[in-house]
């Protein structure tokens, strides 16, 4: 709910007479870190959320043990393969994003362009 009345504002913002001739890069970064910030979270409390229920599902063949995050250490492939899969199931409609499940394309809201970590451009 937070999220939806932030970008509700950060998009009337953005429609005012006063930005429309402005460089609205500072808008965009901003709105793309508030959203990144959020997938970080939700990603870190869907792990949290598998590790306290002991679900290692899809990670039960790699070596190691389901820990807190708080002591987590790359030696332990199970607990990064529960990080990859919790990250890979974050979806939210952020201010500038709308993220999806894993493999869909990212959509914008504001259609602005987007470019993701294999460098493939969506709008």
């Amino acid at each position: 709910m937070l999220s939806r009345l932030l970008k509700i504002m950060y998009t009337r913002r953005l429609q005012e007479e006063r930005y429309q001739t402005l460089n609205l890069t500072d808008f965009i970064v901003a709105g793309s870190e508030f959203d990144a910030t959020w997938a970080m979270a939700l990603g870190l409390h869907n792990a949290s959320e598998r590790v306290r229920v002991n679900d290692s599902s899809g990670c039960d063949h790699l070596p190691g043990e389901l820990a807190p995050l708080e002591d987590f250490d790359y030696l332990n492939d199970r607990m990064g393969c529960v990080l990859r899969i919790s990250f890979q199931q974050v979806n939210f409609r952020g201010i500038t994003v709308s993220c999806c499940s894993w493999g869909e394309h990212l959509t914008s809201p504001l259609n602005l362009p987007i470019t993701d970590i294999a460098g493939t451009s969506y709008v």
